[in-house]
């Protein structure tokens, strides 16, 4: 699991109850990471907690650009997406740039 914080919490889906919404400013643990399918296809993280269940359908994970991560984070968030199901093919650095911009060492 990677520590993250909330750095966007603006046009929340109104699908999704203000209970299971994220906070900005709030420190969060991402326990997935996987390739949504929506238009587009970015990269969307489970969260340990807040969880989105089947009353938050069809949302069942946060876009990662939402959330900040601290350099020291990086190599743990990497070997995340290493581990997760149906992203062993993507190069994970790739991924992390085309959601949060290049990453500066």
């Amino acid at each position: 699991m990677v520590k993250c914080i909330c750095i966007n919490d603006k046009n929340k889906p109104k699908e999704i109850p203000a209970e299971k919404w994220i906070t900005e400013g709030n420190e969060y643990t991402v326990a997935a990471v996987y390739k949504m399918v929506q238009p587009g296809a970015v990269l969307g993280v489970i969260l340990a907690s807040p969880t989105l269940d089947e009353t938050c359908a069809p949302y069942e994970c946060f876009r990662v650009g939402r959330f900040g991560f601290s350099l020291k984070d990086i190599p743990a968030l990497i070997e995340l997406i290493k581990n997760c199901d149906g992203l062993q093919d993507f190069d994970p650095m790739k991924l992390i740039e085309e959601e949060v911009g290049e990453l500066s060492w």
